[in-house]
């Protein structure tokens, strides 16, 4: 399954979902390829594998990934879900960012209030309560 996702052939939605459940850390390379796919659900099962995970490399990556306007707003929420499960201190001003830029109410910005207070730093208290 690996071999597939190295060479770019397609990747089945079993495929995908087989990666993103499988809990075994071997699959983290395969799972980051993937969340650099241009397909919505590939990308987000992909993070999503990646933040169970705990993988260093979804932490690195899904910031740079939520912050992208041109992406769909599911494969960003899936970044912002990641950062919830592995991010820290240096991702509070992307997601207060996202908060405010975000018309109230819009599942993206509730997405980065949630995730605000999943990292519970308290640097973004005001965020969340002005909210």
């Amino acid at each position: 399954m690996i071999g597939v996702v190295r060479t770019g052939a397609t990747v089945d939605r079993h495929a995908r979902n087989a990666l993103q459940r499988i809990g075994d850390p071997r699959a983290a390379p395969a799972l980051l390829a993937l969340a650099s796919t241009p397909g919505v659900n590939t990308a987000g099962f992909a993070l999503r594998g990646l933040a169970a995970l705990k993988s260093p490399s979804v932490a690195a990556r899904a910031p740079s990934i939520a912050a992208r306007r041109d992406l769909d707003v599911k494969v960003r929420m899936a970044a912002i879900r990641a950062i919830a499960q592995v991010g820290g201190q240096a991702d509070v001003p992307l997601l207060v960012g996202l908060v405010n830029d975000s018309a109230p109410g819009s599942p993206l910005g509730l997405e980065a209030m949630a995730a605000l207070g999943a990292l519970k730093r308290p640097e973004s208290f005001d965020t969340v309560v002005d909210a």
